[in-house]
């Protein structure tokens, strides 16, 4: 049996995951148990377990589809907890993957920050510089989002490690810068992309009242774009193109 055959590739926005027994050694790779009666999944970054991604949960509906779960909605659950995938098909291949994600958490204690209580577009001076920081968790990450006002003031992104460094988040945080395009787009700039990110920054657009809930909003990032919708409970989705790789 060779690789190509065992091993199934995906790519779920520009990120190529492969599937197979066991997790690669290098590269991005996902291994799914089918001996419940839920799907359980599992992510590796080089042979190390990582928290399951929105991309990692989405190629898995794509390849538990292409080996013999025919099914278009279906439930999975994974170290982040249960997840509905939803399945778009294209000549009856799986062309994208919708994944609901949870809710992100503004509480300091579970972020953590060193603050008292949480922060939603409160102002912050960093380097000379004031923006305004919301702090949230999704997953395992803790994000710090800026919203800018227009694209052009993306040259702030130089600020991304001064802000991430700062003592107001004891064990790290991933910054995204983002700007909002109308009421159905969102441009995110920032070394942190994914959809995780796209539904961290999401989430807090909404929180500040810069989006409304309930509308599914295009997210355009430097290298690929998708789809998100924060509901109004805040729960999260994101809507994944999945391309795969094999005959």
């Amino acid at each position: 049996m060779t690789i190509r055959e065992s091993v199934r590739i995906y790519d779920g926005n520009g990120c190529r995951i492969s599937f197979g027994q066991a997790p690669q050694a290098r590269g991005r790779s996902v291994t799914v148990n089918r001996t419940g009666e839920c799907p359980f999944v599992r992510e590796y970054r080089d042979g190390n377990e990582i928290c399951p991604t929105a991309e990692g949960l989405c190629c898995s509906g794509a390849y538990l589809w292409d080996t013999g779960m025919r099914e278009r909605v279906f439930s999975v659950s994974s170290s982040r907890g249960s997840h509905v995938l939803l399945l778009s098909l294209t000549e009856g291949r799986v062309s994208s993957v919708s994944v609901s994600l949870g809710n992100a958490t503004f509480e300091p204690r579970e972020i953590p920050i060193n603050f008292a209580t949480p922060l939603v577009g409160d102002p912050i001076t960093v380097s000379g510089t004031t923006l305004r920081l919301t702090a949230l968790r999704l997953g395992e990450t803790a994000y710090g989002v800026v919203f800018l006002q227009k694209a052009k003031d993306l040259a702030w992104l130089g600020l991304e490690n001064d802000l991430a460094q700062m003592h107001l988040f004891p064990r790290g945080t991933k910054i995204l810068f983002a700007v909002a395009s109308g009421d159905r787009a969102l441009h995110l700039r920032s070394s942190s992309l994914g959809g995780d990110g796209a539904c961290a920054a999401l989430s807090a657009a909404v929180a500040e009242g810069v989006l409304l809930p309930d509308r599914s909003v295009t997210v355009f990032s430097p290298a690929w774009e998708g789809r998100a919708l924060c509901t109004r409970e805040g729960t999260l989705y994101f809507t994944c193109p999945i391309r795969s790789d094999f005959a």
